[in-house]
């Protein structure tokens, strides 16, 4: 093909057809630039479609990553909401004096303080190696972005909570009950008496409720965990909206 041309300008000059010639390099040169451009177009198109694919398939990741983290939210949240419902019934036994019914309920038992475990895999895949930018979505993009740091705001609420039961709630517990009931097992695999008896273990408990030390500790803890469903409500809204946006992004 080049040589082609090259044939047809060296005719028109040793015709000398200038005139001609220039018109002809000139249609030359246009057709040259109109390839270039075509091949930049076809080129742009390539890269755009290749693009789509991986944003689809960051998409569908992304879906997975997040229906697993909406169930370890949803399990945390429930760990929480059994831990205060835990407390209000000790508390309401600790109010009747009812010690029967009390010590069916275990002191360190649903204590609630549970770490959130959303894994944040593909997220942070995603922006480390730049790959954040294939999503078209910029609402989506933006609450991606900002996703691990609203979860790191949870876990320091939880790293809190972890805080008061290591330095407040368990050394009360160590100071007032035997550790040898800790696990509340009275008798053996056997049938036979371990270290206490039921009444001597109720002793310990009856004067352990009436300590206005104690029951702030249950009061608190509860609090702790009406906080943390709080940032977990908070969270679930978010987790909500991406996830919303993720579909519509992927049915399109």
């Amino acid at each position: 093909m080049i040589s082609f041309f090259r044939k047809i300008r060296q005719k028109l000059l040793q015709q000398n057809q200038v005139t001609r010639y220039l018109v002809y390099a000139l249609g030359e040169i246009v057709l040259v630039v109109i390839g270039i451009l075509i091949a930049l177009q076809v080129n742009n198109w390539n890269i755009e479609r290749n693009d789509r694919i991986a944003e689809k398939n960051a998409l569908q990741d992304l879906k997975e990553e997040f229906s697993d983290q909406a169930k370890k939210l949803a399990n945390a949240q429930k760990r929480r909401e059994l831990s205060i419902d835990f407390f209000s019934r000790k508390l309401n036994y600790m109010k009747s004096g009812m010690l029967d019914s009390l010590i069916v309920y275990h002191p360190i038992l649903n204590l609630g303080n549970t770490t959130l475990n959303a894994p944040n895999g593909v997220i942070n895949s995603l922006i480390s190696s730049g790959q954040i930018n294939l999503i078209s979505n910029d609402s989506l993009k933006y609450r991606l972005a900002s996703w691990s740091e609203a979860v790191e705001d949870v876990r320091e609420e939880e790293d809190n909570h972890f805080r008061f039961v290591g330095t407040e709630f368990l050394p009360y517990l160590e100071r007032n009950l035997p550790l040898t009931i800790v696990n509340f097992q009275l008798v053996n695999e056997n049938g036979e008496q371990l270290f206490y008896s039921e009444n001597q273990v109720k002793d310990f408990y009856a004067k352990m409720i009436r300590d206005l030390e104690y029951q702030n500790l249950c009061i608190m803890n509860s609090n702790w965990n009406q906080i943390a469903i709080l940032e977990y409500s908070d969270l679930q809204k978010d987790l909500d909206h991406i996830r919303t946006l993720i579909e519509n992004e992927l049915e399109k």
